[in-house]
């Protein structure tokens, strides 16, 4: 297992609170999700997660937006994990984007369509 941890420049830490990542060849559940404050951008470069949720079970996009602020995520058991987070402070994420905050809360929106949201 490899995990990584850097700080980000000094302008963005306002905004960001860490870039993180963990890369893993063995097949094994991520840990769970819970609720938290802020919110996190992943860019898979390994296999993509499945999740299970109070929504079902459902495959993530290979870059997407967590949100969880109520309801927690189980990650589901995969291989060759690889991803790359932002960590986004709380209350910084309406710099970002432009849905509203409402909207984006216990979602896992897709980078490349923020416009339709999957929510737990």
């Amino acid at each position: 297992m490899r995990t990584f941890q850097h700080r980000p420049a000094v302008a963005l830490r306002p905004y960001i609170d860490r870039l993180w990542g963990w890369e893993e060849p063995r097949t094994l559940a991520l840990p769970f999700v819970t609720p938290g404050l802020g919110a996190e951008l992943f860019f898979h470069h390994g296999s993509v997660p499945r999740i299970a949720s109070t929504a079902g079970e459902r495959q993530l996009d290979r870059g997407h937006l967590l949100c969880v602020r109520r309801v927690p995520l189980r990650s589901l058991e995969q291989r060759e994990i690889g991803f790359s987070v932002v960590r986004i402070r709380a209350g910084a994420l309406g710099r970002f984007t432009p849905i509203p905050l409402r909207e984006l809360r216990d979602s896992q929106a897709a980078c490349g369509d923020m416009g339709e949201l999957h929510h737990a």
